[in-house]
């Protein structure tokens, strides 16, 4: 009988019912394509990309067999990715111009989800430094982490590949961001990101598949376009919008009515900050907007 190995390691590729797992093996971090046990349609399971998975194989076999699926911390469905750490919010000051609405829905969402953000501002080469430095100092005193980089030069990608290691990164943000200018400076790969293919290990266009590209030593990214947009569905009661804007949430109880909406109320302590100048204009305007949206899709 041949000799075999248990390995662990987690799915960074999948396409139909074929999985490519990054193990370790003798110190070298090597792809296993792998299929999974039948028992796991048995039991309605499915290995999505991003899984930690123990696999065993023989070892004068190139092909392993996933043999269990360890618990998920979380699970995205727009595409299916698992035990996601973080994720990136790529957006642009010009070229395509900033829209600060799209961007703080964006943000609600993912907020709504509980997962960190990290916020980078890409072409900062094409944006006036004022304003870009406005939107960091914006961004970065609500508590995002905030960076700034040029894909075409390689400008702040250090500090970006430094902030992915260790993690599973969500790739999230507007068409034309430079999402696939970023990723292809980051691997060295020609690479297409947006969910439907990309150009990686492979090197030639397949069928629909997802995959993690891999960022310096133990980084992953993978493309989440279902980010780029705020489900108004998903906000159950106006009362929610709020504990999606982070620096709305101290103040709530500040406020003289329980249920204050931060609008036409006495005695709101958000509204107050935004007199003081702690609530930037802008970020109240998109709290309205989502508010109204939200009450809207309530009324039918």
């Amino acid at each position: 009988m041949k000799e075999s190995q248990t390995l662990r390691g987690h799915i960074v590729e999948s396409e139909k019912d074929l999985y490519r797992v990054n193990c370790e093996v003798d110190g070298d971090q090597i792809c296993i394509p792998c299929k999974g046990r039948g028992a796991f349609r048995d039991k309605n399971l499915r290995p999505y990309v991003g899984d930690l998975v123990e696999i065993t194989r023989r070892k004068d076999s190139p092909e392993g067999i996933i043999e269990e699926i360890f618990p998920r911390k979380n699970l995205l469905l727009r595409p299916p990715v698992a035990n996601v750490d973080q994720v990136l919010l790529v957006q642009t000051i010009e070229e395509p111009s900033l829209n600060p609405l799209a961007l703080d829905k964006t943000l609600v969402s993912i907020e709504k989800r509980k997962l960190p953000i990290l916020l980078c501002f890409n072409k900062m080469d094409r944006a006036c430094e004022k304003d870009l430095e406005d939107w960091t100092r914006l961004y970065r005193s609500i508590g995002y982490p905030t960076l700034r980089t040029n894909a075409l030069t390689g400008e702040g990608l250090d500090p970006l590949i430094q902030a992915l290691q260790g993690k599973i990164s969500a790739l999230a943000g507007p068409s034309g961001a430079g999402k696939s200018s970023l990723v292809a400076k980051m691997t060295g790969l020609d690479v297409e990101v947006g969910g439907l293919s990309s150009k990686i290990l492979r090197g030639r266009q397949t069928t629909r598949k997802s995959c993690l590209f891999k960022i310096g030593r133990d980084g992953y990214l993978f493309d989440t376009p279902g980010f780029s947009t705020l489900s108004l569905e998903e906000i159950e009661d106006t009362g929610q919008v709020e504990d999606f804007f982070p620096e709305f949430r101290h103040l709530n109880e500040a406020c003289k009515f329980r249920n204050c909406l931060h609008r036409k109320e006495p005695a709101c302590a958000v509204k107050k900050a935004l007199d003081q100048g702690t609530i930037h204009p802008s970020r109240y305007r998109s709290y309205l907007k989502i508010l109204e949206e939200v009450e809207a899709s309530r009324s039918y």
